[in-house]
């Protein structure tokens, strides 16, 4: 992965103090696992305070021989917020690119697959309702 381009200073500016601060301390105590980018996508999980860890999603945006954060996405709270978990994912992935596991984009890995094996996928994927629901839809 290229590397992620944003100072501490800018996060500091979108996060209030006390949320940087909170990010920070998930980063340094090992909190943060499953980092992995794919294709402009960043995401992670965040041991916090809840029962399940937190599931980041943060969108990347090129800029020059690097990426920058463009839009936000933690389970914790509304979207487009740079929470704790944000920040932690981010300072993890941008500090330590070696434990950012890079993924092929889902097109590519979706093209590789038979017939037998696609149609496999999409009845697993089925069980889940909320899943279910979107392949009707467009099944329509």
């Amino acid at each position: 992965m290229d590397r992620i381009d944003i100072s501490n200073e800018r996060i500091g500016q979108i996060a209030r103090s006390e949320v940087f601060a909170k990010g920070l301390t998930y980063a340094k105590e090992s909190r943060v696992f499953n980092v992995t980018v794919r294709r402009g996508h960043l995401m992670g999980e965040v041991e916090g305070l809840g029962r399940e860890p937190y599931q980041v999603h943060v969108t990347l945006a090129p800029h020059h021989d690097a990426w920058v954060p463009e839009t936000v996405a933690c389970s914790c709270s509304a979207p487009g917020v740079w929470c704790a978990h944000v920040v932690a994912v981010v300072v993890i992935a941008r500090d330590f690119p070696d434990q950012v596991l890079q993924r092929q984009p889902l097109t590519s890995l979706i093209r590789l697959l038979s017939l037998e094996d696609a149609q496999d996928v999409l009845i697993r994927l089925a069980a889940i309702p909320s899943v279910r629901e979107q392949i009707e839809r467009i099944l329509r």
